[in-house]
């Protein structure tokens, strides 16, 4: 078998990164042909598997579970010691990592109280854990032993991956008669870099996040990574851990791509909130659903949301709307934000283009929107605002395809009144918005995302021509220097180390301050100020 060599996400950390292989280890082609042999033999009522382990043991005991090395791809022997035990899930311990003392009693016990017993307040269900929850909201797990009893073996999974570390995973080579697994099911988990740099909460949140893929397997011969992965970061915030941090907003490359692309840093993030978007729209129970569904992709998600009574092009539409309006105070509507600890205050704070609408009086471009993305334009500081929006019809498409892909959206901010978002037609010819508006903001989304064959095709593609026009332009911008270094107290605070600068606008009625550069001076640095040694 070869070596998972996954690439490392770039996240903006020199600390080493927790890599999943998941969705790796589950596409190569040994993987698919494991995977078909568990649902060939549950079809012929072949299950459970006679168990590798020859005997039965309990809490204390020394077993041997087979283990793979990451680096090379190979899987071997490895003794556990049998440390906690469960109706739902057991927990064994490599030897090692108990003699290295990498693994406490107190770690297994925590471990074993949210893998069993409870899960954080904002849990779906605290009152439960782990294994119960996912049981209830996604499905059962293969069983392929029969026990009903998920296998948790913590060990030091080796790698070779420079910059990360693999902190768990599931495999279909533990499901398949003829794999070189445990024929049982298990969660593979490192407990070397794991507790040591994410804390036992991580340990915790990667659990969760493989369970989901272990019980995915019972329904799934493949799944779109997009989806899958999105699944099992929904089901760490689900069970009340933290999800990732949220990034991928503030670059409008990430955030205008393809639904179900899968290229590197930022899809995993996407993917988190999108599935926590659609878990609080409709019920996790419906997010549950896309799990035990056998379709697949956007296939999968079309038939779960309308069985739930919405629709994709709704979702889409709405979820770009939210990471727009999260948190902002512009709107209490419920569609437009997160409920979700983990995603308050997730916001995108960079729109794809600003225009001060003081400087010039029209916009005109041509701009691609990719199948389940977004765009945003804003401006500032117009009046009587005059937009087109013209879908492209390209070669090979009709009008109306190309018109179904398309749901713009416009947030309007005037001073003193509350926001308004609007919705217009498909082809946005020449809508006129009356009026001084401070801030206009348009959301330009692909609302018919592709099939993971289709990505890159015309249907992966909705061209606009945008064309606005207002009122505003003449105003020039002005670049005042109020300061040149010398240091004044303009505002006291009662103490000698502390100065603040004032910028006085002299016609506050005509001008409007946009930006302000402040150079950070300290007394010391100028005559008679104190020691360098003292605080600041």
């Amino acid at each position: 078998m070869t070596s998972v060599q996954p690439a490392v996400p770039s996240e903006g950390s020199v600390s080493p990164v927790a890599v999943h292989i998941t969705d790796v280890l589950k596409t190569t082609p040994e993987a698919r042909q494991w995977l078909e042999e568990f649902h060939q033999a549950r079809r012929k009522g072949l299950l459970p598997y006679a168990s590798k382990n020859k005997r039965d043991y309990g809490v204390g005991d020394t077993l041997s579970f087979r283990t793979l090395n990451v680096a090379n791809g190979r899987w071997s022997n490895m003794d556990f010691v049998f440390k906690a035990e469960s109706a739902a899930a057991n927990i064994y311990v490599a030897v090692t990592e108990l003699n290295n003392g990498h693994v406490t009693d107190f770690d297994i016990a925590a471990l074993n109280t949210d893998l069993n017993l409870s899960t954080p307040p904002n849990s779906i269900n605290p009152l439960q854990g782990i294994i119960a929850n996912e049981n209830d909201v996604f499905g059962d797990a293969p069983n392929v032993d029969g026990d009903g009893v998920v296998d948790v073996l913590l060990y030091d999974i080796i790698d070779s991956i420079q910059g990360g570390y693999v902190g768990g995973f599931v495999n279909p080579a533990d499901l398949s008669p003829s794999g070189p697994g445990n024929r049982a099911d298990v969660v593979h988990i490192d407990s070397n870099e794991v507790i040591q740099l994410l804390g036992l909460e991580g340990m915790f949140s990667i659990v969760a996040h493989e369970y989901q893929h272990l019980i995915h397997f019972n329904y799934d011969l493949s799944e779109d990574v997009f989806v899958d992965e999105g699944l099992s970061e929904y089901a760490s915030v689900m069970n009340g851990y933290e999800g990732r941090p949220i990034t991928y907003l503030d670059h409008p490359s990430l955030r205008n791509t393809s639904l179900l692309g899968w290229v590197g840093f930022g899809d995993r993030q996407r993917s988190a909130v999108f599935t926590t978007y659609i878990a609080e729209q409709t019920s996790p129970f419906t997010t549950g659903n896309i799990t035990k569904n056998p379709s697949k992709g956007i296939a999968g998600y079309r038939i779960v949301l309308e069985n739930a009574g919405t629709t994709l092009e709704d979702i889409v539409v709405n979820f770009h709307s939210a990471t727009l309006l999260n948190s902002s105070g512009l709107t209490t509507d419920p569609r437009f934000g997160f409920s979700a600890q983990t995603f308050q205050g997730v916001r995108l704070e960079r729109p794809d283009v600003v225009v001060d609408g003081r400087a010039t009086s029209e916009t005109v471009r041509r701009d691609t929107v990719f199948g389940g993305g977004a765009r945003y334009y804003v401006w500032t500081d117009v009046e009587d605002f005059l937009l087109t929006a013209d879908p492209v019809v390209q070669g090979g498409q009709t009008e109306q395809l190309t018109l179904g892909r398309s749901r713009p959206r416009v947030v309007i901010e005037r001073v003193s009144m509350p926001a308004e978002i609007m919705d217009l037609s498909p082809r946005v010819t020449e809508a006129m918005f009356e009026g001084k508006i401070e801030r206009l903001t348009l959301q330009l989304a692909h609302v018919k995302p592709v099939s993971v064959v289709a990505l890159n095709t015309s249907s992966d593609r909705l061209i606009y021509d945008i064309d606005a026009k207002w009122k505003g332009g003449a105003a020039t911008i002005v670049t005042t220097q109020y300061e040149h270094g010398t240091p004044i107290l303009y505002l006291g605070t009662g103490r000698q180390q502390r100065f603040a600068t004032r910028f006085a606008i002299a016609e506050p009625e005509t001008t409007k301050l946009d930006e302000a550069s402040v150079a950070i001076y300290y007394a010391n640095q100028f005559l008679g100020g104190p020691a360098d040694t003292e605080p600041r």
